[in-house]
């Protein structure tokens, strides 16, 4: 990789560039299935808690949605003036972390405290990866590019929906799939520190 390592803005993609792009691809599916994993899994994780519908909803959706959104803001305003790449390892360590906490969550305010730090960690990822993109391509493969990243949004919807199938046939209630999206995610970004280069201008 250190070839790439002093790349400029406008110079072409070439492969290192699309491997960026398709390697943010699968930290958001990782994310997506992340995200959505509760909400498959609500009845076995009701029963495990002991939660109530309105305690489970804002669970799964209002705690999450919330913050997500407000720290999305706040991610890219950072994106805009630090180290994207940094600013992404963070993102996915505090996701992964989190998730794999909510496996092991005894009582509703954990794992609401818990969801919370999820929305957090993820929405470092949207911006910083747009802005890294966007700069690897030029404007006539931009769209392609971004489009290959997007696409990390249904692999993550089909992968929740099979990981939830299998979390309660093995009735898991999501503990197990958690532990091992959690443990994914941090590989691949421990494997991936140090790749993806800033570009200087």
């Amino acid at each position: 990789m250190t070839g790439y390592r002093h790349r400029k803005r406008g110079d072409g993609p070439g492969w290192y560039g699309w491997y960026v792009s398709i390697f943010f691809c699968l930290l958001y599916t990782l994310s997506f299935v992340d995200r959505l994993i509760v909400g498959l899994l609500v009845e076995p994780i009701k029963a495990d808690l002991g939660l109530s519908d309105t305690q489970i909803s804002l669970v799964h959706g209002f705690s999450f949605a919330l913050f997500h959104t407000f720290f999305g803001l706040i991610m890219g305003r950072l994106a805009d003036v630090y180290n994207r790449r940094n600013l992404i390892a963070c993102g996915v360590f505090t996701w992964s972390i989190m998730t794999m906490l909510c496996g092991a969550a005894s009582r509703f305010w954990h794992l609401l405290g818990l969801r919370i730090g999820v929305g957090i960690g993820e929405a470092a990822l949207t911006p910083a990866a747009y802005s890294i993109i966007t700069d690897y391509f030029p404007a006539e493969k931009r769209s392609t590019a971004l489009s290959v990243f997007s696409a990390g949004v249904y692999l993550g919807i089909a992968g929740a929906f099979e990981l939830a199938s299998v979390g309660t046939t093995v009735e898991l209630a999501g503990v197990g799939s958690a532990l091992e999206l959690a443990s994914v995610a941090c590989a691949f970004e421990l494997a991936h520190v140090g790749a993806t280069d800033e570009l200087v201008g």
